[in-house]
């Protein structure tokens, strides 16, 4: 996956080797973040920025991190224990003028999580996990690689592995 910052620098997200930094004015790329500054995992599938710059990042690992732009740290999205665990986040989106943090996973379906931003710091004021066991809504698989909206932003499009394309 990748993201591009402000500077025009290019964050590259790898299996295996954390997030590395394409500096396009030096021509090369080079570590960036990884577990030895706080990655939760080294295997990175999903960056997204939202309004505020800020970084989300999927990965392999149990939640999701954040890299805040006005500080430039590394932090994780504190998600209260009363929610249930995820792991292996594929995609990010956000809603809502960022105040819904859509998640694409593997194997735990798709996730919302109703956040805000308080005094520099997100905090989790919600959260709906949707999975192909729940009958009651059409997701046909748990795992959920890819997710869009329309252009007015009135249906989001999940596409899931071998269970075709779901809407909302």
């Amino acid at each position: 996956c990748f993201c591009e910052e402000d500077n025009g620098n290019i964050l590259v997200g790898t299996k295996g080797e954390g997030i590395l930094l394409l500096d396009k004015q030096e021509r090369q790329v080079e570590p960036y973040l990884s577990t030895g500054n706080g990655l939760i995992s080294n295997s990175v599938y999903a960056l997204r920025r939202n309004k505020a710059n800020d970084i989300f990042i999927g990965t392999e690992g149990t939640g999701i991190n954040i890299l805040n732009a006005a500080t430039g740290r590394l932090e994780k999205l504190e998600i209260p224990d009363k929610y249930p665990p995820f792991k292996a986040v594929y995609n990010i989106y956000f809603t809502n003028n960022d105040s819904l943090l859509w998640v694409g996973t593997s194997g735990y379906g798709l996730i919302k999580i109703n956040i805000s931003r308080e005094q520099g710091r997100y905090h989790v004021k919600g959260f709906r996990q949707y999975n192909s066991s729940d009958k009651n809504i059409s997701l046909n698989n748990d795992v959920v690689y890819a997710i869009t909206s329309d252009p007015e932003d009135n249906m989001l499009w999940f596409g899931t592995r071998g269970g075709g394309l779901n809407c909302i």
